[in-house]
């Protein structure tokens, strides 16, 4: 369990029908605790919206009644065995429907729901080689580079990215494109899409990392670097909701396994992706070409114009 979430949700709860709000931009939510003990996520709203089909959360039953003028949800944890997922559950919806009010507000939860209810029955079908890789680079980049001169709000969001984004580090005044391989793949970088080089950024970097499996002081895995990455934004409510929704969806296939194993990283280098690197862009593909077709890959060799001689960390700095 996350304690840090835990304790969280448990620091003043009240009984119901009291309830104490959990975002302080939400005044619908409140948290509650049930005459029986359960936890429960409340909200009164003056709308109601008739629902046949809610989303189904395995431990969590999920409720819509009408009052007189309006309605009443509740989200109600069976098992408190789950407490630090049920947590994390009731911020993200209070974080994430702070802007809205009355329909909107609950169609807009359901809809969280709906994305969420496979944290609680996930496939564990495994992730692929190359998206477990892929993901550790991203982490690493997180934990070791962008927390260290980024509050940890800007941080997380900057990983999160704008939706639909082709790299995979966004932020207002720089993007990062991460390849990670395995210590020993074909010095070569695989582009997947025209789009994935081709942004408008004051600032966008190629961060190439190689790491090895290992079980040396100082390896890392989803797990621990899950945990550095708490342990730096912790002082963030938010973001460390942010992080763990983020976090929970992209590992939802990664079995136990996947999850510990670990890598000693290996190597890792910076490309300044300027005008002069070489790209397709978007804009040079004829238009009898599908766009989404184009696929290429570039020689590391061929870099050495483009290598920077700073850490990630450094080249992202506001200072």
């Amino acid at each position: 369990m996350d304690n840090k979430l835990i304790d969280q949700w448990m620091f003043e709860i009240p009984t119901l029908p009291n309830g104490k709000q959990i975002h302080p931009d939400n005044e619908f939510f409140l948290k509650s605790r049930g005459l029986d003990g359960k936890n429960v996520l409340v909200a009164e709203l003056d709308d109601f919206v008739d629902l046949n089909d809610l989303p189904k959360l395995q431990g969590i039953v999920l409720d819509l009644q009408p009052k007189l003028r309006g309605c009443i949800l509740t989200l109600t944890l069976q098992d408190s065995e789950h407490l630090d997922k049920f947590a994390l559950i009731c911020f993200n919806i209070a974080q994430q429907t702070s802007t809205y009010s009355g329909r909107d507000l609950i169609l807009h939860t359901i809809k969280i729901l709906n994305s969420w209810s496979k944290l609680f029955s996930p496939s564990r079908t495994k992730l692929p080689e190359s998206e477990l890789i892929g993901l550790i680079g991203e982490l690493y980049a997180l934990d070791r580079h962008l927390i260290e001169v980024l509050n940890p709000k800007l941080a997380i969001r900057a990983w999160i990215g704008p939706e639909d984004a082709k790299q995979d580090i966004v932020a207002d005044n720089f993007a990062i494109e991460v390849k990670a391989h395995h210590s020993g793949f074909s010095n070569k970088i695989s582009i997947s899409s025209a789009e994935q080089l081709d942004i408008q950024r004051e600032r966008f970097f190629l961060y190439k990392i190689d790491f090895s499996p290992s079980e040396k002081l100082g390896s890392v895995s989803l797990n621990s670097l899950k945990d550095s990455i708490n342990s730096k934004i912790e002082t963030s409510s938010e973001a460390l909701n942010e992080f763990m929704f983020h976090f929970s969806d992209k590992t939802e296939k990664a079995t136990d396994q996947q999850l510990v194993m670990s890598y000693a990283l290996d190597n890792e280098s910076v490309f300044n992706v300027n005008a002069e690197f070489p790209k397709i862009l978007l804009d040079d593909i004829p238009p009898a070409i599908s766009k989404d077709s184009v696929k290429y890959i570039i020689e590391v060799s061929a870099l050495d114009d483009f290598l920077l001689d700073k850490k990630l960390g450094e080249l992202i700095s506001n200072d």
